[in-house]
């Protein structure tokens, strides 16, 4: 067995890592982060296409999501932002086994006829710390 001499002046002075600041450090983060996932605000959305006839825009929706048309803020028509109106319900259509429904909204801005774009139609704002607690329910 070899013999090591060993110079404890050296050990006493040497830096040792401070792991109460590391966890420190971790810790005021992990509150900023919480903190900006609390106050940045998502619209949540639906996406499709539509076309803008007659001054309305007509479109096709799966039945689930029309339900969420009810409860829109505001929509976006080739990035136009508008109001509805007024929402009127069509007849239903079955296409690969899914029921659709036909939707005719009245706006209150003005496109050119005929026009075919998307529309976004915004409905529910969350934050985004609510939606990550909502993907663990």
């Amino acid at each position: 067995m070899e013999y090591f001499k060993v110079n404890y002046g050296v050990l006493q002075n040497l830096r040792q890592i401070k792991f109460y600041k590391i966890v420190l450090i971790i810790l005021i983060i992990l509150v900023l982060l919480l903190k900006v996932a609390h106050n940045s605000i998502v619209w949540q959305h639906i996406e499709c296409e539509s076309i803008y006839i007659n001054d309305n825009l007509s479109l096709t929706i799966n039945v689930q999501l029309s339900d969420k048309l009810k409860k829109a803020k505001y929509i976006t028509f080739n990035d136009a932002k508008a109001n509805i109106d007024k929402i009127n319900y069509g007849d239903y259509e079955m296409i690969s086994n899914e029921i659709y429904q036909n939707i005719n909204l009245i706006i209150d801005r003005k496109f050119s006829n005929n026009e075919v774009g998307v529309l976004k139609i915004y409905y529910e704002e969350k934050s985004i710390l609510k939606i990550v607690l909502d993907l663990f329910k």
